[in-house]
């Protein structure tokens, strides 16, 4: 047998085994701490995601018009009042303006002012006149009656006496057809918000009492589009000369055969161009050389640009990607975690973005980082998830773009909204009809009606300035 452990030997152990249970309890405590720490910036996360993809719900499919999703408005809308009702979510505010608001009602400031008495004196009433009361104020806005009157225009002309050239004093007037400046932009403006031909004309006639078919006003706009020519030009030369783009494009049909309409847009200038082929030809007619940050989806033609510098890819494309092939029947459960985890990249770098200052640096580690957390990933044995890994790996290069050059946009959306306009142009009429000179004449017309309304001008009164 051993030797019996003295009382001493017994609390020296036991003092040791109190001090190593102290020690574990600290390192329990900090454990413990970090965790919460970890937690809650896990839940910040979590709420930021949550509140991207609630956003991205919304606006998943860019090329879709809002009312597409008003089913899901009217249920989120009415969870939220039964809610607010229930005391489960935020105050309901008390109805009427706030304090400080300046009001966005119409502010009355009349022209003229007219007074209106009874004619013949007061009314009668019981026998006797009715007594005088006070006076009452009504604003009231009105249009007065809008005539088209013809004009017989005395033009006085010059001969030179040498080589018999006439001169014509037609300063003023339009430089031909027999309608003036104003019916002209007139039409344009009813044109430019997607009317027919047809429509314009009965809307002319109705307005103006001018006699207009639906032919004169087709050669009304033939003139209209002639003359915005040199103004569309001036506009891609602002693009070329910005610092940052974005290119879309969309099917459009001319007489029947299939073509490409492009929009390049930088801020509020907007050009748009057709041409028969989706290719690169429209890069290489008007961005042939250009030194700034362009944005894009991720079609082939678009890799003409420099994908290691200032070339920018769509997330939004790259993000609904993620999501199609995670609600695909038969998905992956880890193409579900994939779509957040990219989801929460985008949203990290959107915070990167908008907190630190851009580098080149800041790009290379969001690069790494991106391409880290796809490998794992990979070698899930499923041919879908597999090809939406590999698609983003070869995307990794152009993603974060916007992190070295701040002016990029992440996102073409700006782009896709400029061209729904000639989208729905494309739904109303079908086709274009009348060969190049028409898809010109409808390009110019649509990259000048874009670019006034971005600036805040009127379609009228533009284009009475130009005829």
């Amino acid at each position: 047998m051993g030797r019996r452990k003295t009382y001493r030997e017994l609390e020296l152990e036991l003092e040791a085994g109190r001090l190593a249970m102290d020690e574990l309890r600290s390192k329990f405590d900090e454990v413990r701490s970090e965790r919460d720490e970890l937690a809650r910036a896990h839940d910040s996360l979590r709420k930021l995601v949550d509140a991207m993809a609630h956003r991205m719900s919304y606006y998943e499919n860019v090329n879709s018009p809002p009312s597409a999703n008003s089913l899901v408005w009217k249920k989120l809308k009415k969870k939220k009042n039964v809610a607010r009702k229930s005391g489960d979510g935020p105050e309901r505010k008390k109805p009427g303006g706030r304090k400080g608001h300046k009001g966005t009602a119409r502010r009355h400031d009349p022209a003229r002012s007219e007074h209106h008495a009874f004619e013949g004196g007061p009314p009668v009433c019981c026998g006797q006149p009715a007594a005088p009361g006070c006076t009452r104020t009504r604003d009231i806005t009105d249009i007065p009656p809008v005539v088209a009157i013809e004009t017989r225009h005395h033009i006085d002309t010059a001969q030179c006496r040498k080589c018999g050239k006439t001169f014509e004093a037609e300063s003023g007037l339009p430089k031909k057809g027999s309608f003036g400046r104003n019916l002209i932009g007139a039409v344009a403006e009813l044109r430019s918000h997607r009317v027919p031909y047809d429509g314009v004309a009965r809307a002319s006639n109705s307005l103006f009492g001018c006699h207009v078919t639906k032919s004169t006003v087709i050669n009304m706009l033939a003139r209209v589009g002639d003359a915005m020519e040199r103004e569309a030009k001036g506009v891609m030369d602002k693009i070329y000369a910005s610092p940052s783009a974005g290119i879309d494009e969309s099917g459009m049909s001319l007489d029947g055969i299939r073509g490409w309409i492009h929009v390049i847009q930088s801020g509020p200038n907007v050009f748009i161009v057709y041409n028969r082929s989706r290719g690169s030809e429209v890069i290489d007619a008007h961005m042939d050389g250009y030194g700034g940050c362009v944005t894009t989806d991720g079609h082939r033609p678009y890799k003409v640009f420099d994908p290691g510098g200032k070339h920018q890819d769509c997330w939004s494309h790259e993000l609904r990607n993620a999501v199609h092939v995670a609600d695909a029947d038969g998905a992956h459960p880890d193409a579900r975690l994939l779509a957040e985890d990219l989801l929460r990249a985008y949203v990290e770098s959107i915070l990167l973005r908008d907190g630190g200052a851009p580098s080149a640096r800041l790009r290379r580690a969001a690069e790494v980082a991106l391409g880290c957390m796809l490998d794992r990933y990979r070698g899930s044995g499923d041919e879908r998830l597999e090809k939406l890994v590999a698609r983003i790996e070869r995307a990794i290069p152009i993603l974060f773009t916007f992190l070295e050059y701040p002016e990029a946009e992440p996102t073409n959306n700006s782009s896709e909204r400029a061209l729904r306009y000639a989208v729905v142009f494309r739904k109303i009429s079908g086709q274009i009809k009348g060969g190049s000179a028409a898809m010109r004449r409808m390009s110019n017309f649509v990259t000048c009606v874009l670019t006034w309304r971005a600036h805040g001008k009127g379609v009228a009164e533009e284009v009475a300035k130009l005829v």
